[in-house]
């Protein structure tokens, strides 16, 4: 992978710099009434709903593929999910 220097003068890596290179993540957010929802970055309607946030994680890194699935938890919190074993 080759790096390129930005406008700034910090060299980054030629994926960070395109965004077509990287597969947008999934994102596990609350829902106020309880619910759990799986939803792929930039969409619109989440791809589930789940009644646990244990669920909704489990279901989004074993569907996620390469996608990283990240997890925002009650208190605003954020944490990147294991992937899952293949």
């Amino acid at each position: 992978m080759s790096l390129r220097t930005s406008p700034d003068g910090r060299a980054r890596s030629a994926a960070t710099i395109s965004p077509m290179a990287s597969i947008p993540p999934l994102h596990v957010h609350p829902h106020r009434l309880g619910m759990w929802f799986v939803q792929r970055e930039g969409d619109h309607e989440p791809l589930s709903e789940h009644g646990s946030e244990t669920e909704a994680e489990l279901v989004a890194t074993r569907d996620a593929g390469a996608a990283d699935v990240i997890v925002h938890d009650r208190y605003e919190r954020v944490h990147l999910a294991p992937r899952a074993d293949t």
